[in-house]
C-alpha cells in the first residue's frame, strides 16, 4: 500500500508526490474503515502521533509535513496490525483512564469506559464516607493498576493495596504506580 511517494495522475503525465500528514490520515481512515476497524480516523491519528512523537493535536498544525521514510515504515506496520484488529492501546503501549496515562501491554486488559464508572463511584464514596486520616482500599485483579492509581490520585486519604494473579500485570501496575509517584501509598 502506501510508500514514501504516491503517484498522482495529472493530465497525461505522472507526478511523484510526497505523503503529507493530511493525506496519510485521510487514506488510513478509509483503509481502516474498509477493514471494519471502529473509529478508524482516531486510530490513524493515535498511531501517526505515536510514530512522530507528538500529540494528536499537533498533527493538525503540521498537515503539510512529510514524514521521513523510517517514520512511514513504522506507521505502515502499525496500520497493518491495526487493520488486523490488534488494539491501538497495545500497539502504542499506553491508554488513558480517568484523565491519567497508563503504560499497557497485552498482559493487562485495556481500561474500559465502564471501569471509569467504577472508579468514579469508588472515589465519590471514599470522599463522602471517609472521615479518617487513612482509609484502606483493596483493588483485586488490578491489571494495569488504573483503578488503584485513579483512587490514590483522587483520594489523598487512600492507602491502596493492588493485587493480581498475573506477575506480568503486576509489573505494569508497579510501573504505573511509580509513574504517578504513588509508591508510598
Amino acid at each position: 500500500w502506501f510508500f514514501c511517494y504516491h503517484t498522482a495522475m495529472s493530465s497525461d503525465t505522472e507526478q511523484k508526490t510526497k505523503w503529507t500528514i493530511k493525506q496519510l490520515l485521510e487514506w488510513t481512515a478509509e483503509y481502516l474503515a474498509k477493514a471494519e476497524v471502529e473509529q478508524g480516523r482516531l486510530c490513524a491519528e493515535i498511531l501517526l502521533a505515536d510514530v512522530l512523537g507528538c500529540q494528536r493535536i499537533e498533527l493538525y498544525t503540521r498537515f503539510d509535513y512529510c514524514p521521513k521514510p523510517d517514520e512511514l515504515k513504522s506507521f505502515r506496520g502499525l496500520v497493518k496490525r491495526c487493520s488486523e484488529h490488534e488494539p491501538v492501546a497495545y500497539l502504542v503501549g499506553r491508554a488513558n483512564f480517568y484523565s491519567l496515562e497508563f503504560e499497557l501491554d497485552s498482559s493487562a486488559l485495556i481500561p474500559r469506559p465502564e471501569t471509569e464508572v467504577l472508579a468514579t463511584e469508588a472515589i465519590e464514596y471514599l470522599r463522602r464516607e471517609t472521615n479518617r486520616t487513612v482509609v484502606d482500599v483493596l483493588d483485586m485483579c488490578t491489571g494495569s493498576g488504573c483503578v488503584a492509581v485513579a483512587v490514590a490520585v483522587n483520594v489523598v486519604e487512600a492507602d491502596v493495596l493492588a493485587i493480581d494473579a498475573s506477575s506480568e500485570a503486576l509489573k505494569i501496575a508497579g510501573r504505573n504506580v511509580e509513574k504517578h509517584e504513588l509508591t508510598d501509598r
